[in-house]
């Protein structure tokens, strides 16, 4: 008992350490102090400062909401305590935020338009909402130097009706942030008779000098349908917005099983649809080592989509898109812009592998080190003076498992060794499997580097591999 005792107050000592060792600290849950969260919630912003509020693991039937009278400090809601807040478990489920567990709630579940300061959300669900145009689960509308993050969370189970985000609607102004990681946005739906509709899972936009760091999740089983025709639809797991000075990144996470609707008109981006717009700024965005996942029978223009507008460099590199029913990258590109595509994978689709179209005269359009094998077309279509190197298409690259979704190398593929080691954009130091980029003589095309006898890192101390296929 004593050695667990000090292995609690370690941990909240560690916790308190990460926000600072002042913070106040809140208990919710049956027979204390606060019995809800959103009144804990109220204390905490009344008193300002540093707060922890740590949420005793059960569901609560509520919606919560941090507004615009908190404006400086920070706030934590941690979920998972247990009835004397000592341990901590580290399953999302465990603490459920529901204002629909007894009787069906209008509107998001969990909002937040806190001036400034910083909120963090972590092992907590989030379901049971819905909202009536942003945000079914979540909706954020955030300014200033304000900052939301969210680690270890759930978002499922939430339904809008009004345009933009099954599972969240988030918005970003002036240096305001979001970080999001370690989170699952799954089987949200988003669904309307409107002929505009976005984001079944989450829409993201950001606008002045916002910024986005999305990290490890998984954006799964969402839905995205009008129910007027035509219509059209765009991003049936993510519906991302990037314009002005804002900085976007999306690294590490999985978007698949995403769909949309059957009936008639313009589906693009089942997976995810991006827009990078310049609008007097120079906003960026990245993706790297993503999986862009599809199953879908119903037609769509494409998996991922990118819409370029203005003097603006996106990158997507060292990732894999599989399966759909339409293109498998496709990316509009305006005059001046630039498109770098660098170790990508693409695979099963039923239609062309990448396919760029213009608007205008880009600036540099670039597609490397890839590999192009079982799609409709496998060999893509680039602009006049797109530059093209490394690529295996239209060559069985003898893949480990495809059935299984695992599209590294077997040894003797012949998209070893063939690639580029100098891209537009450079490599990148870390294949979508987490192990170096670069391995003998010249880089291997596709999203996996073939690592020979050291590709699990076992010898080499490096465990990510096994951390990625552990059970």
């Amino acid at each position: 008992m004593k050695n667990f005792l000090v292995t609690g107050l370690s941990l909240l000592f560690v916790l308190l350490s990460a926000f600072g060792l002042h913070a106040s600290v809140y208990l919710v849950g049956p027979g204390n102090t606060y019995e809800t969260i959103q009144s804990a919630i109220d204390a905490a912003v009344a008193a300002g400062g540093d707060n922890f509020i740590k949420i005793r693991s059960g569901t609560y039937d509520e919606a919560i909401s941090v507004d615009s009278s908190m404006n400086s400090g920070s706030l934590v809601l941690s979920g998972g305590w247990d009835a004397f807040f000592i341990s901590q478990s580290t399953d999302p489920e465990s603490t459920v935020v529901n204002p629909s567990a007894t009787t069906t709630w209008a509107g998001s579940a969990a909002s937040f338009s806190h001036s400034a300061g910083s909120v963090r959300l972590e092992y907590l669900s989030i379901t049971g909402g819905h909202g009536g145009g942003y945000g079914g689960g979540v909706y954020a509308g955030l300014g200033g130097d304000a900052s939301l993050r969210l680690e270890h969370c759930i978002i499922r189970d939430n339904t809008d009706s009004g345009g933009k985000g099954g599972g969240a609607f988030i918005q970003l102004l002036a240096n305001a942030s979001l970080n999001m990681w370690d989170c699952s946005i799954r089987q949200n739906t988003e669904s309307a008779d409107l002929y505009d509709l976005e984001g079944g899972g989450l829409v993201i936009e950001l606008f002045d000098a916002a910024s986005l760091m999305m990290s490890r999740c998984a954006v799964v089983d969402n839905h995205l349908e009008s129910t007027v025709t035509p219509h059209g639809v765009k991003g049936g797991g993510l519906m991302l917005l990037v314009r002005e000075n804002s900085v976007a990144t999306i690294e590490d996470s999985r978007f698949a099983s995403n769909t949309m609707g059957s009936l008639s008109g313009d589906k693009n981006g089942s997976q995810a649809f991006i827009i990078v717009a310049e609008d007097s700024g120079a906003p960026h965005f990245e993706a790297r080592r993503n999986r862009f996942v599809s199953s879908s029978t119903v037609s769509s223009s494409s998996e991922l989509e990118l819409y370029l507008n203005g003097t603006v460099d996106p990158e997507v590199s060292d990732s894999c898109i599989s399966g759909g029913s339409g293109v498998g990258v496709l990316a509009t590109v305006d005059t001046g812009s630039s498109l770098i595509l660098n170790n990508l994978t693409v695979t099963g689709v039923t239609g062309r592998s990448v396919e760029v179209t213009t608007t205008g005269l880009p600036s540099l359009i670039s597609l490397t080190n890839s590999i192009f094998w079982a799609n409709g077309t496998d060999t893509p279509s680039l602009t006049t003076g797109a530059l093209s190197s490394g690529n295996l298409t239209g060559v069985d690259p003898l893949f480990v498992a495809p059935a299984r979704e695992d599209y590294s190398l077997q040894t003797g593929s012949p998209a070893i060794d063939i690639g580029d080691n100098s891209p537009a954009g450079g490599l990148s130091a870390r294949d979508l499997d987490g192990l170096e980029r670069l391995i003998g003589s010249a880089v291997d095309a596709g999203a996996s580097e073939w690592g020979g006898l050291f590709a699990d890192g076992f010898e080499t101390e490096d465990m990510r591999y096994w951390d990625a296929v552990a059970p």
